[in-house]
């Protein structure tokens, strides 16, 4: 968005004016930056590409060569590929590996300063330990969770990011409260509605510039909720809701994944909405 922003960027031009590997693929060649923030380029929702011993580089390689599931706009399927790719993407804009351009351009200026990729050995002890790993023969602790986010390094634009409930209300504060814009915020305004919109209308979809609505197929939020609410959630546990009519954003960290992966956490983040949009209205809620 703050690409798009300073008009380095063009949401609606082919990505392929950028990775140029797609520039010779019929398929691929009318993919924008639009539909991979949607998540209506056609690209699979995931793939294994972890466990083969691949370089980042490889694995790049292997993204970008991933056959489309379907014709671009014509579907809706949530993929980390596509997100992979943005990464990638903002890397060959910018000249800036993802981790120093989000730092440079984000958490340094907003005053984040436990966000970041790749957490020191020193903040281990204020990290929540997560997946059992059998081939480390130990829980990931101050890791990235996701397996393809691993192969990458740590950094990828679909996973790996750490950072702490202050942090996030810092970054919602700053960026995305539409009831009351910060003066010095990061986002104009007219970017951040842009990003609110619904872009994935016609295919049924509610999805806005990365944020997912209400009424999605992905949407956590529970009954309470207004319409215009949105939000974002993570695999492990996380998730951020913000609801401009009751002016309310809710941050929520868990740690899902750390005891096994079988049970889900829907429900819960169903439930934990509900009670605090309920209190928030008057209601009362007994626990």
């Amino acid at each position: 968005m703050l690409l798009i922003q300073y008009g380095t960027a063009d949401a609606q031009a082919p990505i392929a004016e950028v990775l140029d590997e797609w520039a010779g693929e019929e398929s691929k060649a009318d993919i924008t930056l639009l539909h991979l923030l949607t998540h209506t380029s056609g690209l699979p929702a995931h793939r294994d590409f972890y466990s083969h011993g691949w370089s980042p580089q490889e694995i790049l390689g292997e993204v970008l060569a991933t056959p489309l599931d379907a014709q671009p706009g014509t579907a809706y399927v949530y993929s980390d590929l596509g997100y992979i790719l943005i990464g990638e993407w903002v890397r060959r804009m910018t000249g800036e590996t993802l981790d120093t351009f989000v730092r440079r351009r984000l958490y340094e200026p907003l005053h984040m300063r436990d966000t970041t990729y790749l957490p020191p050995a020193e903040w281990q002890q204020r990290t929540a330990a997560s997946e059992y790993r059998k081939h480390l023969g130990r829980h990931q602790w101050g890791e990235v969770n996701d397996d393809n986010a691993w192969a990458l390094g740590g950094v990828s634009g679909h996973a790996g990011l750490f950072g702490t409930a202050g942090d996030l209300a810092r970054y919602v504060d700053s960026c995305w409260l539409p009831w009351q814009p910060a003066p010095n915020g990061p986002l104009a305004p007219a970017v951040m509605a842009a990003a609110l919109q619904n872009h994935a209308a016609e295919i049924g979809a509610h999805r806005g510039l990365g944020w997912v609505l209400r009424g999605d197929v992905w949407d956590p939020s529970g009954l309470l909720m207004s319409p215009s609410s949105f939000g974002h959630t993570g695999y492990t546990g996380t998730s951020i809701w913000i609801d401009p009519a009751r002016q309310l954003k809710i941050i929520l960290l868990t740690n899902r994944v750390h005891s096994g992966l079988g049970r889900g956490i829907i429900g819960l983040r169903r439930r934990f909405h509900n009670v605090v949009a309920a209190c928030c209205t008057g209601e009362v809620v007994s626990a």
